[in-house]
């Protein structure tokens, strides 16, 4: 079974078809949210924070398979496998995917169908492939700070 980091705080919703490889490498808070057909596989650490809220059909997976080698099958080159960190009062949406390596700050928002690969910076906003911040939480888009308002007054021929 997963850790929960402080079993007196113990709120912890899975719902059904959730599956986890490695538990004993799974750190979880409390008052976390795990929505139907999650899959985490964790050869190496996974942290979760406390009142995250993960979305259904999201991957994490702490461990990438090695594929320098072409003179090799992939299958026989090994793993890298390295933790992930997912801070305090995260959304993850819906088909998100979480690689090897990454860290959500707290209080970020990952956009449905996401790839996070890298660093997400605290109170972000991050969509896309890979994903990016596209805004900081808490700065609702106005006509002066998206990209759409911007490119709507340009001239198009």
């Amino acid at each position: 079974m997963a850790t929960l980091k402080d079993r007196s705080k113990a709120k912890l919703c899975v719902l059904p078809d959730v599956t986890i490889h490695y538990p004993t490498n799974v750190q979880i808070g409390y008052n976390v949210f795990v929505n139907r057909g999650v899959q985490i596989d964790a050869p190496s650490s996974i942290c979760i924070g406390d009142g995250t809220l993960i979305g259904p059909h999201v991957v994490i997976n702490s461990g990438n398979h090695r594929f320098d080698a072409p003179d090799l099958w992939i299958r026989n080159q090994g793993h890298d496998l390295r933790p992930i960190i997912i801070g305090s009062d995260v959304w993850i949406g819906a088909n998100v995917t979480i690689l090897a390596g990454a860290i959500v700050g707290d209080g970020c928002v990952i956009g449905a169908g996401a790839v996070v690969s890298g660093k997400i910076p605290a109170n972000s906003v991050a969509t896309g492939i890979p994903a990016r911040a596209v805004r900081r939480r808490g700065r609702r888009p106005t006509a002066e700070n998206t990209e759409e308002s911007n490119t709507a007054h340009m001239d198009h021929d």
